[in-house]
């Protein structure tokens, strides 16, 4: 087992666990969704199945965020979209996330009265969409095997499930 796929295993995910906060540069914001393990930490930015936006400074706030929480580990954004990017920025159109952080890093810097870091959003900030969870979702389904009929059934039921919330939300 690999130690990526050791920390995998060791993963505690926890949904709607309220407010991070970073007082000295008085950010504060709420992840979706934390996955909290050994090596990395991630929060959770879940946008609506609809058409949606960000606040100008939110993709840097919640790096920051990230990376305070994180205490040393690996932070990283994960955004769960409606679309693929660029996306959509109150007040300043469609950007890349890269723009986004960076206009972000200027917001929050200029607000502070000095310059403050983020974390490298090449590198910290990973993506996914919907359909492409929908999609993963109904495939591993599909492969799904396991000789316990109870099992094969909740787990398809479940599968089922998530399939059907896409499609009427979406």
């Amino acid at each position: 087992m690999t130690a990526a796929q050791a920390d995998i295993e060791q993963v505690t995910v926890d949904l709607l666990p309220g407010d991070l906060a970073r007082p000295d540069l008085e950010l504060r914001a709420q992840p979706d969704v934390l996955i909290d393990s050994a090596e990395t930490f991630v929060f959770v930015e879940a946008k609506r199945l609809r058409r949606s936006s960000f606040q100008a400074d939110q993709l840097a706030k919640e790096l920051l965020l990230a990376a305070e929480h994180g205490q040393g580990r690996n932070p990283v954004l994960l955004l769960v979209l409606s679309a693929p990017p660029p996306i959509r920025v109150q007040g300043h159109g469609t950007l890349t996330i890269e723009e986004a952080v960076l206009l972000g890093q200027q917001l929050i810097s200029a607000r502070r009265g000095r310059q403050v870091g983020v974390p490298n959003a090449l590198d910290s900030v990973a993506w996914t969409t919907w359909g492409d969870i929908g999609r993963a979702v109904a495939a591993a389904a599909q492969d799904y095997n396991n000789p316990d009929e109870s099992t094969h059934n909740a787990v398809t039921r479940i599968a089922m499930t998530v399939s059907e919330a896409l499609r009427i939300h979406a």
